[in-house]
C-alpha cells in the first residue's frame, strides 16, 4: 500500500509539473503583463511579446484563432493548450526599427541612424563614372546663347537712348534695337548702339566661327576683333552662356587691323610672351620681367625651388609650377582634412568602406554622392547631362555631364631669386 500510495502521488506530481510547464511555454497568461517585443522580433517566452503574439523558437509572432481545442488522443494536452497557427514574422522596410539585419526585408540592412537602428538600402549596385557637371557646351553652337541678367540700353528709333532694360531673348535685344538690326550692319553711330549691337551679333546672330567648344567643353569666342574695348561691337566678351568666361581682351599683332580675343593672362608657348598679362590664379598680379612661364595657354608665376611654393606643395622643375603634395601616411591626412578616417593610398587621401550607404550616412538629404568602388569611397559623378540639375550645379543655366581636365598646377607665392 505504501509503494503503491507513492506511484499515484508521483503522477500526480508529475502532472502537475508537465500543466505548469504547458503553461508557461504554450499558453500567455490574462493575469500576467504583456511584454515589449513586437511582431519579428527575439523573445525568450510568450510574455516577452506585446499582446496578441506567442513566443515560438524565440521569435514573436502573431497568434491566430486556434485550429483544433484538444484531442482524445492518450497524448493530448489539455483543452486550455489550444493548437496555435503563426504567420511569417514581418521583416522591416527602409526606416523601420530594427535591432539585427535579420529583423529587415532582403537586400536592406540593420545600420545606426540618428541614435536608433533602421532598415536601410546599404548597396546601391551604382558604379562611379568619373564625370562631372561642368561642361559649358557640346558643341559650338551651344555657345550662342545670351547670358543671364543681361541689361541693354533701349533706343526707341534706334537711336535715342531712353533706359536700360532687361533682355531674356533675341527678341528682346532687337526690341532694345528698336525693332530691327539693320543698324548693326549699316553702321552704329553711338556706343548705345555699339553695345547693343555687340549682343545682338555675338549671341543671337552668332555666325559659324564666332564661337568654339574647347577640348574640355567650354565656350571660347573666336570671332575676330577690332577693338580693346569689351561687350560693344568689335570687342571681346566678358560672358558666355554660362556667365564664366572671365575677362577677354583684344590682342591685335603689330600692322594688323584685327587681332584676337584671349581670356585675360592667355599666351603662346613661350615665357616672355607673359610680360605684362595677368597671373591666371592671383588676383589682380601681372607677369614682368619674365617671372612667369606659359602653361596650357595661361601665365603663371613660376617658381624655383619648393620654398617658392606655398606650404603641402612642391616645385615642378620641368614646369616651373608648384604642385600639391600627396600625402605618404595616414596621418597625413588627420593634418590635411583633420579626420582620423581617412587613410593614405597611392597618394591621395581616401575613405575605406565596405558598403556604399557608409559613404553617405552623413550627407542629410539621403541623396547617395558617393559610391564604395575597390573599398574606398568615390564621388559618383553624373552620367548624362539629364543628370546636372540645378541642385547640383548651383545654377540655372543648363550644363553638360563631361570628363573633368586634370588639375592641380599652380603658381608660386613668391618669387625666388633670379
Amino acid at each position: 500500500m505504501n509503494i503503491r500510495g507513492r506511484i499515484v502521488l508521483s503522477f500526480g506530481g508529475l502532472s502537475l509539473a508537465v500543466g505548469a510547464l504547458l503553461v508557461a511555454c504554450g499558453s500567455s497568461s490574462s493575469n500576467s503583463t504583456p511584454g515589449e517585443s513586437e511582431q519579428g522580433q527575439s523573445c525568450s517566452q510568450t510574455a516577452d511579446c506585446k499582446s496578441g503574439l506567442v513566443c515560438l523558437a524565440n521569435v514573436c509572432y502573431l497568434a491566430q484563432t486556434p485550429v483544433t481545442t484538444g484531442s482524445t488522443d492518450a497524448g493530448a494536452v489539455d483543452a486550455g493548450d489550444a493548437a496555435i497557427t503563426a504567420t511569417a514574422p514581418h521583416l522591416g522596410l527602409v526606416g523601420e526599427a530594427c535591432q539585427t539585419t535579420r529583423d529587415c526585408n532582403t537586400g536592406l540592412d540593420c545600420v545606426a541612424s540618428g541614435g536608433a537602428s533602421v532598415c536601410e538600402i546599404v548597396s546601391y549596385n551604382l558604379t562611379p563614372t568619373g564625370m562631372t557637371c561642368s561642361g559649358q557646351c557640346s558643341n559650338a553652337t551651344d555657345c550662342c546663347e545670351l547670358p543671364l541678367d543681361v541689361e541693354l540700353p533701349y533706343l526707341s528709333d534706334a537711336s535715342t537712348f531712353t533706359q536700360y532694360v532687361a533682355v531674356h531673348s533675341c527678341q528682346d535685344v532687337l526690341t532694345a534695337l528698336g525693332g530691327s538690326a539693320t543698324v548693326c550692319t549699316t553702321g552704329p553711330t553711338n556706343v548705345y548702339q555699339k553695345e547693343a549691337c555687340f549682343y545682338y551679333e555675338t549671341y543671337c546672330n552668332c555666325a559659324t566661327g564666332t564661337w568654339a567648344c574647347s577640348a574640355t567643353h567650354q565656350c571660347q569666342y573666336t570671332a575676330p576683333c577690332t577693338t580693346a574695348e569689351n561687350n560693344i561691337l568689335g570687342g571681346c566678351p566678358t560672358e558666355n552662356r554660362a556667365g564664366a568666361s572671365g575677362e577677354s581682351a583684344c590682342t591685335i599683332p603689330t600692322g594688323s587691323a584685327t587681332g584676337s580675343c584671349l581670356p585675360a593672362g592667355s599666351c603662346s608657348t613661350t615665357a616672355p610672351d607673359c610680360d605684362g598679362k595677368s597671373i591666371a590664379d592671383i588676383a589682380g598680379a601681372t607677369c614682368a620681367g619674365g617671372d612667369c612661364t606659359c602653361v596650357n595657354s595661361a601665365c603663371y608665376l613660376k617658381c624655383q625651388g619648393n620654398i617658392d611654393c606655398a606650404a603641402g606643395s612642391t616645385c615642378d622643375t620641368t614646369t616651373s609650377l608648384c604642385k600639391t603634395v600627396g600625402c605618404t601616411t595616414n596621418s597625413d591626412c588627420v593634418y590635411a582634412v583633420s579626420t582620423v578616417n581617412e587613410v593614405c593610398v597611392s597618394g591621395a587621401c581616401v575613405i575605406p568602406c565596405t558598403t556604399d550607404y557608409q559613404c553617405n550616412a552623413s550627407s542629410g538629404d539621403g541623396t547617395p554622392t558617393q559610391v564604395c568602388s575597390s573599398g574606398y569611397c568615390t564621388p559618383l559623378g553624373c552620367s548624362s547631362s539629364s543628370d546636372c540639375t540645378e541642385s547640383v550645379t548651383g545654377s540655372e543655366v543648363q550644363m553638360f555631364c563631361v570628363t573633368p581636365p586634370v588639375t592641380g598646377e599652380h603658381s608660386a607665392i613668391t618669387g625666388g631669386m633670379m
